[in-house]
């Protein structure tokens, strides 16, 4: 189901970009939704949820009804600033980043710009390829691709919008890129997804993703050209040579 997922919004991408070549157009424009730095929603951006005046969690959680896998991977350009890939393989001796996550979210306005918000788990894998043809289709394929020795790099983990004492012990340390350490954030993504109803769990939504405006080319690559904002995300690889507002 989480790799169906995944192809069925590669595939949508896939499909603008066919439309768009049989249309005799080079690139197009398009949004996407790119994962953001978390940062708690306040009660006031709440407000509008119908939850009643002492929610518990779950009211919290019957407000996030949408649940899906995303992955997005993102490298440095050379000049500078991000570009998106969707799907396919890398090219040599790239900064790569892909995030996959697990979320229940709805998507909402904040100051004029359009997120997703909810809780999450993700998982975070940052590398420089040794060579091209690094498979970019999920976190799992990332972390064979780098056991084999085709690129060097990290993996972090993140719970986003969930706290309590069982799930901070929980949380694995960062640990070099391999087959191994992606399988292992794996199963830890089993085990916090059955602590989510825990009464002791606490449900904190966040900011998981903030819309951005791309322009698609026909290699299935996305250069980042908007909105006025961009997403406030200390985990990016290099962050755009012009930053407006936020």
């Amino acid at each position: 189901m989480t790799t169906m997922r995944a192809f069925r919004a590669v595939s949508c991408m896939v499909l603008v970009l066919v439309v768009a070549i049989a249309n005799g157009q080079d690139e197009i424009k398009a949004t996407m939704m790119r994962p953001v730095e978390p940062d708690c929603l306040t009660t006031e951006q709440m407000s509008g949820w119908g939850l009643p005046a002492s929610p518990t969690s779950v009211d919290v959680l019957k407000c996030l009804a949408v649940h899906t896998v995303a992955v997005t991977t993102e490298t440095a350009k050379k000049g500078g600033g991000i570009e998106f890939i969707f799907g396919g393989v890398s090219g040599e001796k790239e900064s790569i980043k892909v995030t996959q996550d697990y979320v229940n979210y709805r998507t909402m306005l904040i100051e004029n710009h359009k997120y997703r918000v909810g809780i999450g788990l993700r998982v975070v894998a940052t590398f420089v390829t040794k060579k091209g043809g690094f498979d970019l289709s999920n976190i799992f394929n990332v972390g064979i691709s780098a056991s084999s020795e085709q690129a060097s790099g990290q993996i972090g983990f993140y719970v986003l919008g969930i706290t309590g004492a069982d799930v901070t012990s929980l949380i694995p340390a960062p640990a070099p890129l391999t087959r191994d350490s992606v399988t292992s954030a794996i199963t830890t993504i089993a085990v916090l997804k059955s602590k989510i109803y825990d009464p002791a769990t606490v449900i904190l939504p966040v900011r998981l993703a903030q819309e951005v405006d791309v322009t698609l080319d026909q290699n299935g690559r996305a250069t980042y050209v908007g909105p006025t904002a961009y997403p406030d995300d200390r985990m990016q690889l290099e962050k755009p040579p012009l930053r407006l507002g936020m």
